[in-house]
């Protein structure tokens, strides 16, 4: 028996979400979040690639995160990640690295060494900076 995939049968989306949001909701006892007609239209339109197991966890989150509040579609957007994808935990760390160096070097005026220099108050010593500046493709011309 072949069951088509939850993007071929939208019209169980609004049922299935409403059975997945009275079982989430009775548990803990929360107020369930009020989703409007442009959000539903949203799910509606999304691939569920997931399928069922999707929706299920989606609804799960909005309970969560939007219990007893509107649910926008900005709030959809988010939490399908319709906006492209989050960047992983280790690109959002060399982002921050990246963005302390800078703030750093704009503060000694591209100065690395020395008592006033980035790495000091890094605390990091001058070749370890350098290793950083180099691995994260910062420019040092910018700060001076």
């Amino acid at each position: 028996m072949e069951i088509p995939p939850l993007r071929k049968r939208t019209e169980d989306i609004p049922v299935l979400g409403r059975y997945f949001g009275e079982r989430y909701c009775e548990r803990p006892n929360r107020p369930r979040p009020a989703l409007s007609t442009c959000s539903i239209e949203l799910l509606l339109h999304y691939d569920w690639p997931g399928n069922i197991r999707e929706l299920q966890n989606f609804i799960e989150r909005v309970i969560i995160l939007k219990s007893g509040r509107p649910v926008t579609a900005h709030d959809i957007d988010r939490l399908l990640q319709l906006d492209g994808p989050e960047p992983d935990s280790a690109t959002a760390l060399a982002m921050v690295e990246k963005q302390h160096i800078e703030k750093v070097l704009r503060q000694t005026r591209g100065t690395i060494a020395g008592p006033r220099g980035a790495a000091c108050k890094l605390g990091m010593k001058r070749g370890t900076l350098q290793y950083r500046i180099k691995k994260l493709g910062i420019d040092l011309h910018a700060f001076r």
